[in-house]
């Protein structure tokens, strides 16, 4: 039946549905079984009719567990009881608690089968002795999402109504799927299907696709929405704003190949960390302070390959060869890699140092220079330091600071010493305030050593790598918390063009970077009036 171009298939036409979908399917099983039994009849050991029995008794177990629904995981008698995967556990129990949970978890260690596996729940009401995260007493509306038409077919459709020709035998029982509408414009696609729920009503699930336009994501109150694989942060706000009237609950499994983009960063910096997930970067201690003030609402559970007991050790080795080296942490670990984009390639953990470690290793010989990136809603100074005899660079602490006149940012970075070179933006000697003023001149005028900075970006981009790269530029772990951020952040798009967004601070150590030349040692003070047998000594 088709009303308003969409097919509707009711439950006597799921069986028609399937066989119309597995054509194709059932010829490749029939050659398979075929090829299967003449090789028994050429092997004389074989008792024939016991192995026919045994494959009729194997047959008619495998048929049942296909249509067995949530029971195929999870389950002891599923061969992976939930006891055997901890951090599974963890993901459904927080649900429970928090009304946004992320499942930031590796390839092939079960995170779209945990988004199913839960969404399957809140549809069908039917939850396990085990459960202890959320729970409707009643039939819920919810949505399940991905990337692409095409993806969200070939994923969370699959996983929740089972393969193309073969409705029934995701996490949703054949008997329980009471309307399925496919989705015109994508081959085998559903757009909504209908659940026989517990209560005795009848629960509603759509799929919907990260490319849609946005106003496929209005309009409807919502108990829950699944989001497999990181969203637009547009899709995702309106998405939980379809759960606002219901005090709904969001989650989303995730594989972070991207690396820590915006929206990553943004998660975990409003998260609690459970089941030994670490953050990407620590809370700056004004975000700490914020943090602890608040209620939280969302949790990040993490899970790697060795949280997946169905995964044998060759089969890890032979996905780990397969790997390219920036995608590794991310796919054997579920971390946040650097990604394909990034700027600056070389992991964060090998460019950090302990403060108390830079506090031992300054010299009176080091030399200084600031970089400053300037503008009304972000000012951001990284104070940098050069050893001369190693020509390591350290990046010792850093000044950020919004909606400020000139003369505010001026008075804060004087404080680490009014000698010290500071290379600014170039753009400040054309750019005004709103007053008319120019900021190189506000700057000048408020006692600052500034000059303005060679720009040539990819030049410069090439030399702060080269740095990186060879070990020559440190960065002190617990000073440098927005330079850490935006480090992670700094990416190109897919047309090799940098990201304009959250450079700040990453600019301006660039601009320190290229005109290190110009670095000073500190002053010597003469404390006793100069002459040649005066006694001097350092500030």
């Amino acid at each position: 039946m088709t009303v308003a171009g969409f097919e509707i298939v009711t439950p006597d036409g799921i069986d028609d549905l399937n066989s119309y979908l597995s054509g194709t399917q059932a010829k490749i099983d029939a050659d398979s079984m075929n090829q299967l039994e003449s090789l028994l009849k050429t092997d004389k050991n074989f008792d024939q009719s016991r192995m026919a029995y045994a494959l009729k008794v194997a047959q008619e177990y495998l048929e049942r567990q296909k249509y067995s629904g949530t029971t195929k995981w999870f389950s002891d008698d599923s061969g992976y009881p939930i006891h055997l995967c901890p951090k599974h556990k963890v993901f459904f129990d927080a649900t429970g608690k928090y009304r946004q949970v992320m499942f930031r978890a590796a390839n092939r260690s079960g995170k779209t089968v945990a988004g199913g596996y839960a969404s399957a729940c809140w549809l069908t009401g039917d939850y396990p002795d085990w459960w202890t995260g959320k729970r409707f007493d009643r039939m819920t509306k919810g949505w399940a999402s991905g990337k692409t038409g095409q993806t969200v077919r070939d994923t969370v459709q699959k996983e929740l109504l089972g393969e193309l020709g073969h409705f029934g035998t995701g996490m949703i029982p054949k008997d329980r799927i009471a309307k399925v509408v496919m989705r015109p414009g994508v081959p085998g696609g559903v757009d909504t299907f209908q659940v026989y729920n517990q209560c005795g009503d009848i629960s509603t699930c759509g799929f919907k696709s990260y490319d849609q336009r946005i106003d496929a994501f209005v309009g409807v109150a919502l108990d829950f929405v699944w989001e497999d694989e990181e969203p637009p942060q547009l899709v995702h706000n309106e998405s939980f704003a379809r759960l606002t009237t219901t005090m709904g609950l969001l989650i989303n499994t995730v594989t972070p190949i991207q690396g820590l983009t915006p929206y990553l960063l943004m998660f975990e910096k409003q998260s609690d960390m459970l089941g030994g997930a670490e953050r990407t970067i620590a809370l700056t201690e004004e975000e700490q302070a914020e943090f602890d003030k608040k209620p939280r609402v969302k949790a990040t559970v993490a899970a790697g390959w060795g949280d997946a007991p169905w995964l044998d050790e060759q089969a890890k080795a032979d996905l780990l060869a397969d790997t390219p080296v920036h995608l590794k942490e991310a796919r054997m670990t579920g971390k946040p890699s650097l990604g394909s984009g990034s700027i600056y390639p070389v992991e964060l953990d090998q460019v950090l140092i302990e403060d108390v470690d830079w506090q031992s290793m300054k010299k009176n010989h080091f030399k200084y220079i600031n970089g400053i990136d300037v503008g009304w809603n972000k000012t951001a100074v990284p104070f940098c330091a050069v050893d001369p005899d190693t020509d390591v660079m350290y990046v010792y602490d850093e000044y950020y600071m919004g909606e400020q006149r000139p003369e505010v940012h001026a008075v804060a970075v004087k404080t680490r010493g009014d000698w010290i070179p500071c290379a600014i933006d170039p753009a400040s000697r054309g750019r005004n305030q709103k007053d008319g003023s120019q900021l190189m001149t506000l700057y000048v005028q408020s006692g600052l050593k500034v000059f303005p900075a060679d720009n040539a970006v990819e030049a410069g981009i090439m030399e702060v790598y080269s740095r990186l790269s060879s070990g020559r530029l440190k960065f002190v772990k617990q000073k440098t918390k927005n330079l850490q951020h935006e480090y992670v952040t700094y990416k190109r798009d897919i047309n090799g063009r940098v990201v304009k967004e959250n450079d700040h601070i990453i600019d301006a150590l660039r601009y320190a970077v290229v005109e290190v030349r110009h670095a000073k040692q500190r002053p010597v003070v003469n404390n006793f009036g100069g002459g040649s047998g005066a006694r001097k000594y350092f500030d």
